[in-house]
Protein backbone atom coordinates (compact mmCIF):
# COMPACT_ATOMS: atom_id res chain seq x y z
CA UNK A 1 0.00 0.00 0.00
CA UNK A 2 3.02 2.44 0.47
CA UNK A 3 3.69 2.74 -3.64
CA UNK A 4 -0.34 3.57 -4.34
CA UNK A 5 -0.84 5.72 -1.13
CA UNK A 6 2.53 7.86 -1.07
CA UNK A 7 4.19 7.66 -4.52
CA UNK A 8 6.23 5.70 -6.65
CA UNK A 9 9.51 6.89 -4.98
CA UNK A 10 8.22 7.12 -1.42
CA UNK A 11 10.59 5.86 1.58
CA UNK A 12 7.97 4.37 2.88
CA UNK A 13 9.09 1.32 0.57
CA UNK A 14 12.80 1.03 2.20
CA UNK A 15 12.30 -1.56 4.69
CA UNK A 16 10.21 -3.40 2.34
CA UNK A 17 12.30 -3.75 -1.04
CA UNK A 18 15.36 -4.40 1.89
CA UNK A 19 13.28 -7.18 2.72
CA UNK A 20 13.06 -8.78 -0.59
CA UNK A 21 16.19 -8.10 -1.53
CA UNK A 22 17.20 -10.16 1.13
CA UNK A 23 14.92 -13.34 0.08
CA UNK A 24 15.74 -12.93 -3.63
CA UNK A 25 19.70 -13.40 -3.07
CA UNK A 26 18.90 -16.03 -0.24
CA UNK A 27 16.46 -17.80 -2.83
CA UNK A 28 19.14 -17.06 -5.53
CA UNK A 29 16.76 -15.19 -7.90
CA UNK A 30 18.95 -12.79 -9.41
CA UNK A 31 16.59 -11.40 -11.90
CA UNK A 32 14.04 -10.28 -9.43
CA UNK A 33 17.15 -8.89 -7.23
CA UNK A 34 18.26 -7.07 -9.68
CA UNK A 35 15.17 -5.33 -10.60
CA UNK A 36 14.48 -5.01 -6.85
CA UNK A 37 18.00 -3.27 -6.87
CA UNK A 38 17.32 -1.22 -9.32
CA UNK A 39 14.35 0.01 -7.79
CA UNK A 40 16.10 0.65 -4.29
CA UNK A 41 18.39 2.66 -5.93
CA UNK A 42 16.13 5.03 -7.45
CA UNK A 43 13.70 5.45 -4.66
CA UNK A 44 16.64 5.94 -2.62
CA UNK A 45 18.18 8.74 -5.18
CA UNK A 46 21.48 7.10 -5.09
CA UNK A 47 24.10 10.17 -5.73
CA UNK A 48 21.49 12.67 -5.72
CA UNK A 49 22.37 14.29 -3.00
CA UNK A 50 25.44 13.83 -0.07
CA UNK A 51 24.26 10.61 1.55
CA UNK A 52 23.57 9.83 5.16
CA UNK A 53 25.30 7.04 6.81
CA UNK A 54 22.94 4.35 5.96
CA UNK A 55 22.77 6.04 2.37
CA UNK A 56 26.12 5.64 1.86
CA UNK A 57 26.26 1.61 2.89
CA UNK A 58 23.03 1.48 0.23
CA UNK A 59 24.76 2.57 -2.27
CA UNK A 60 28.11 0.43 -1.36
CA UNK A 61 26.05 -2.16 -1.59
CA UNK A 62 24.15 -1.52 -4.67
CA UNK A 63 27.15 -1.24 -6.43
CA UNK A 64 29.01 -4.41 -5.13
CA UNK A 65 25.27 -6.08 -5.90
CA UNK A 66 25.63 -4.58 -9.94
CA UNK A 67 29.35 -5.74 -10.35
CA UNK A 68 28.10 -9.23 -9.15
CA UNK A 69 25.65 -9.04 -11.70
CA UNK A 70 28.34 -7.95 -14.22
CA UNK A 71 30.54 -11.15 -13.28
CA UNK A 72 27.72 -13.45 -13.14
CA UNK A 73 25.60 -12.25 -16.25
CA UNK A 74 26.13 -14.34 -20.16
CA UNK A 75 23.84 -13.31 -22.18
CA UNK A 76 26.09 -10.15 -23.92
CA UNK A 77 24.48 -7.36 -21.40
CA UNK A 78 26.76 -7.65 -18.31
CA UNK A 79 27.91 -4.22 -19.11
CA UNK A 80 24.88 -2.37 -18.44
CA UNK A 81 25.62 -3.45 -14.87
CA UNK A 82 28.89 -2.05 -14.39
CA UNK A 83 28.03 1.00 -16.61
CA UNK A 84 24.83 1.64 -13.68
CA UNK A 85 27.69 1.21 -11.01
CA UNK A 86 29.76 3.04 -12.17
CA UNK A 87 27.47 6.51 -13.46
CA UNK A 88 25.73 5.92 -9.63
CA UNK A 89 28.95 5.81 -7.88
CA UNK A 90 30.25 8.57 -9.75
CA UNK A 91 26.80 10.72 -8.95
CA UNK A 92 27.19 9.63 -5.12
CA UNK A 93 31.17 11.20 -5.19
CA UNK A 94 30.24 14.40 -6.59
CA UNK A 95 27.45 15.14 -3.88
CA UNK A 96 29.79 14.28 -1.39
CA UNK A 97 32.44 16.54 -2.43
CA UNK A 98 29.89 19.34 -2.48
CA UNK A 99 29.28 19.09 1.10
CA UNK A 100 31.68 21.19 2.78
CA UNK A 101 31.76 18.40 6.18
CA UNK A 102 32.35 15.30 3.67
CA UNK A 103 33.51 12.73 6.19
CA UNK A 104 37.23 11.81 4.08
CA UNK A 105 36.53 8.14 5.11
CA UNK A 106 33.17 7.87 3.40
CA UNK A 107 34.97 9.58 0.30
CA UNK A 108 37.53 7.13 0.66
CA UNK A 109 34.86 4.22 0.35
CA UNK A 110 33.63 5.43 -2.31
CA UNK A 111 36.51 6.03 -4.46
CA UNK A 112 37.83 3.06 -3.69
CA UNK A 113 34.02 1.30 -4.59
CA UNK A 114 35.02 3.45 -7.95
CA UNK A 115 38.37 2.20 -8.84
CA UNK A 116 36.83 -1.55 -8.84
CA UNK A 117 34.18 -0.28 -11.38
CA UNK A 118 37.54 1.50 -13.60
CA UNK A 119 39.38 -1.36 -13.15
CA UNK A 120 36.64 -3.59 -15.20
CA UNK A 121 35.92 -0.76 -17.49
CA UNK A 122 39.52 -0.68 -17.86
CA UNK A 123 40.06 -3.92 -18.83
CA UNK A 124 37.20 -4.42 -20.95
CA UNK A 125 37.93 -3.97 -24.82
CA UNK A 126 37.58 -0.42 -26.47
CA UNK A 127 34.47 0.42 -27.73
CA UNK A 128 33.85 2.89 -30.81
CA UNK A 129 30.82 4.85 -30.14
CA UNK A 130 30.10 7.98 -29.19
CA UNK A 131 28.41 9.22 -25.75
CA UNK A 132 24.80 9.07 -24.75
CA UNK A 133 22.17 9.64 -21.91
CA UNK A 134 21.76 7.72 -18.82
CA UNK A 135 19.25 7.93 -16.45
CA UNK A 136 19.96 6.23 -12.85
CA UNK A 137 18.01 3.56 -12.02
CA UNK A 138 16.78 1.63 -15.20
CA UNK A 139 18.66 -0.01 -17.36
CA UNK A 140 19.35 1.25 -20.94
CA UNK A 141 19.68 -0.19 -24.35
CA UNK A 142 23.16 -2.36 -25.50
CA UNK A 143 24.17 0.51 -28.08
CA UNK A 144 23.80 3.13 -25.16
CA UNK A 145 25.83 1.29 -22.63
CA UNK A 146 28.83 0.71 -25.19
CA UNK A 147 28.54 4.88 -26.38
CA UNK A 148 28.80 5.79 -22.12
CA UNK A 149 31.84 2.85 -21.79
CA UNK A 150 33.61 4.09 -24.21
CA UNK A 151 33.80 7.75 -23.11
CA UNK A 152 34.94 6.34 -19.69
CA UNK A 153 37.25 4.38 -21.18
CA UNK A 154 39.12 7.17 -22.90
CA UNK A 155 39.23 9.30 -19.58
CA UNK A 156 39.58 6.37 -16.96
CA UNK A 157 43.02 6.33 -16.36
CA UNK A 158 43.05 9.86 -15.42
CA UNK A 159 40.22 9.99 -13.02
CA UNK A 160 41.45 6.88 -11.15
CA UNK A 161 44.46 8.66 -10.78
CA UNK A 162 41.98 12.11 -9.51
CA UNK A 163 40.08 10.30 -7.48
CA UNK A 164 43.03 8.79 -5.59
CA UNK A 165 44.85 11.84 -5.36
CA UNK A 166 41.87 13.18 -3.90
CA UNK A 167 41.40 10.90 -1.39
CA UNK A 168 45.22 10.80 -0.26
CA UNK A 169 44.50 15.01 0.14
CA UNK A 170 41.51 14.83 2.25
CA UNK A 171 42.92 11.37 4.33
CA UNK A 172 46.22 13.45 5.33
CA UNK A 173 44.70 13.11 9.13
CA UNK A 174 44.14 9.08 8.62
CA UNK A 175 46.72 6.86 10.72
CA UNK A 176 50.05 6.09 9.11
CA UNK A 177 48.55 2.82 7.77
CA UNK A 178 45.19 3.92 5.88
CA UNK A 179 47.67 6.83 4.11
CA UNK A 180 50.02 4.30 3.01
CA UNK A 181 47.76 2.22 1.28
CA UNK A 182 46.27 5.36 -0.70
CA UNK A 183 49.93 5.67 -1.73
CA UNK A 184 49.91 1.78 -2.31
CA UNK A 185 46.09 1.86 -4.51
CA UNK A 186 47.56 4.90 -6.73
CA UNK A 187 50.96 3.21 -7.32
CA UNK A 188 48.88 0.01 -8.32
CA UNK A 189 46.76 2.14 -10.58
CA UNK A 190 50.05 3.59 -12.16
CA UNK A 191 51.41 -0.04 -12.00
CA UNK A 192 48.48 -1.46 -13.78
CA UNK A 193 48.89 1.01 -16.64
CA UNK A 194 52.79 1.09 -17.04
CA UNK A 195 53.51 4.50 -15.78
CA UNK A 196 56.38 2.46 -14.16
CA UNK A 197 58.24 6.00 -12.74
CA UNK A 198 55.14 7.14 -11.26
CA UNK A 199 54.08 4.03 -9.49
CA UNK A 200 58.00 4.14 -8.30
CA UNK A 201 57.31 7.75 -6.52
CA UNK A 202 54.04 6.18 -4.57
CA UNK A 203 55.45 2.94 -3.68
CA UNK A 204 58.78 5.03 -2.77
CA UNK A 205 55.71 7.49 -0.21
CA UNK A 206 54.73 3.96 1.09
CA UNK A 207 58.44 2.78 2.28
CA UNK A 208 58.60 6.09 3.73
CA UNK A 209 55.36 6.35 5.85
CA UNK A 210 55.21 2.75 7.10
CA UNK A 211 59.41 3.05 7.96
CA UNK A 212 58.71 6.29 9.85
CA UNK A 213 55.87 4.21 11.55
CA UNK A 214 57.15 1.44 12.57
CA UNK A 215 55.69 -0.66 10.65
CA UNK A 216 58.14 -2.69 9.13
CA UNK A 217 55.81 -6.12 9.07
CA UNK A 218 53.24 -4.44 7.16
CA UNK A 219 55.66 -2.69 4.58
CA UNK A 220 57.19 -6.38 4.19
CA UNK A 221 53.49 -7.97 3.91
CA UNK A 222 52.75 -5.41 1.22
CA UNK A 223 55.98 -4.86 -0.65
CA UNK A 224 58.57 -7.31 -0.54
CA UNK A 225 56.28 -10.28 -2.77
CA UNK A 226 55.08 -9.83 -6.13
CA UNK A 227 51.19 -9.39 -6.43
CA UNK A 228 48.60 -9.71 -9.37
CA UNK A 229 47.23 -6.39 -10.05
CA UNK A 230 44.46 -5.36 -8.84
CA UNK A 231 45.39 -6.19 -5.61
CA UNK A 232 42.62 -8.95 -4.90
CA UNK A 233 42.87 -9.07 -1.62
CA UNK A 234 41.23 -5.64 -1.31
CA UNK A 235 38.96 -5.41 -4.26
CA UNK A 236 37.28 -8.70 -5.57
CA UNK A 237 35.22 -11.25 -4.10
CA UNK A 238 34.24 -13.82 -6.01
CA UNK A 239 29.76 -13.70 -7.22
CA UNK A 240 28.13 -16.07 -4.69
CA UNK A 241 26.83 -18.54 -6.86
CA UNK A 242 30.82 -18.87 -8.52
CA UNK A 243 32.18 -19.33 -5.20
CA UNK A 244 29.58 -22.24 -3.85
CA UNK A 245 30.35 -24.03 -7.44
CA UNK A 246 34.06 -23.48 -7.06
CA UNK A 247 36.50 -24.19 -10.20
CA UNK A 248 39.39 -25.69 -11.68
CA UNK A 249 42.18 -25.53 -9.53
CA UNK A 250 45.55 -24.48 -11.56
CA UNK A 251 49.23 -24.21 -9.43
CA UNK A 252 51.84 -21.76 -11.29
CA UNK A 253 55.13 -21.04 -10.85
CA UNK A 254 57.16 -18.04 -12.00
CA UNK A 255 59.17 -14.98 -11.64
CA UNK A 256 57.93 -11.14 -11.71
CA UNK A 257 60.44 -8.98 -13.71
CA UNK A 258 61.41 -5.69 -11.97
CA UNK A 259 58.85 -4.22 -14.53
CA UNK A 260 55.58 -6.25 -13.11
CA UNK A 261 55.80 -8.92 -15.77
CA UNK A 262 55.73 -12.54 -15.51
CA UNK A 263 58.56 -15.14 -16.82
CA UNK A 264 59.73 -18.80 -16.45
CA UNK A 265 56.12 -19.89 -16.78
CA UNK A 266 55.22 -23.30 -15.36
CA UNK A 267 51.78 -24.26 -14.97
CA UNK A 268 50.32 -27.41 -13.73
CA UNK A 269 46.54 -28.73 -14.11
CA UNK A 270 44.97 -32.30 -12.36
CA UNK A 271 43.44 -34.05 -14.78
CA UNK A 272 44.38 -36.65 -17.77
CA UNK A 273 44.04 -33.77 -20.81
CA UNK A 274 45.62 -30.99 -18.78
CA UNK A 275 47.85 -29.37 -22.04
CA UNK A 276 45.23 -26.84 -23.26
CA UNK A 277 43.94 -25.47 -19.59
CA UNK A 278 47.65 -25.33 -19.08
CA UNK A 279 48.40 -22.92 -22.27
CA UNK A 280 45.28 -21.15 -21.30
CA UNK A 281 46.54 -20.32 -17.79
CA UNK A 282 50.16 -19.11 -19.36
CA UNK A 283 48.31 -16.56 -21.76
CA UNK A 284 46.21 -15.06 -18.56
CA UNK A 285 49.51 -14.75 -16.22
CA UNK A 286 51.29 -13.00 -19.14
CA UNK A 287 48.62 -10.81 -19.64
CA UNK A 288 48.77 -9.87 -15.71
CA UNK A 289 50.01 -7.12 -14.23
CA UNK A 290 51.96 -7.40 -10.97
CA UNK A 291 53.09 -5.12 -8.47
CA UNK A 292 57.03 -6.26 -8.52
CA UNK A 293 58.85 -7.17 -5.06
CA UNK A 294 60.40 -4.08 -3.84
CA UNK A 295 63.46 -3.77 -1.73
CA UNK A 296 64.47 -0.87 0.14
CA UNK A 297 62.06 1.05 -2.26
CA UNK A 298 63.45 -0.47 -5.36
CA UNK A 299 61.72 -2.57 -7.46
CA UNK A 300 63.25 -5.99 -8.16
CA UNK A 301 62.89 -9.33 -9.40
CA UNK A 302 61.13 -11.98 -7.28
CA UNK A 303 62.62 -15.39 -6.87
CA UNK A 304 60.30 -18.15 -8.07
CA UNK A 305 56.98 -17.72 -6.40
CA UNK A 306 53.94 -20.75 -6.65
CA UNK A 307 50.57 -19.73 -6.32
CA UNK A 308 47.11 -21.67 -6.71
CA UNK A 309 44.52 -19.81 -9.01
CA UNK A 310 40.95 -21.53 -9.34
CA UNK A 311 39.83 -20.85 -13.46
CA UNK A 312 36.19 -20.02 -14.03
CA UNK A 313 34.17 -20.17 -16.65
Amino acid sequence: MARVNDGLTSDRQIPILRGLIRLYRESGDFESLDGAFRYYARVQAIGAVPPTRQELDDGLEYFEWQREAYASRRDGKQAVHLLQAYLANEQMLKALSASEDADPEWFRQLVMSQMRNLYLLLSSDPVTLHDHGFIPGQLVPDEATLRRIQYIQKSGISRGQELLKEAIVRGQAFEATDRAALHLELGDWYQYHSKFSKAGREYAQVVKILSEAGQDDLLSQWLEQPMELPDERELWQLPPEQDQHGGLVVVAQYKVSARGEARSLKVSVPGADSSGQARRIKAMLRETHFRPRFVRGVAESSEPVTRTYRLLD
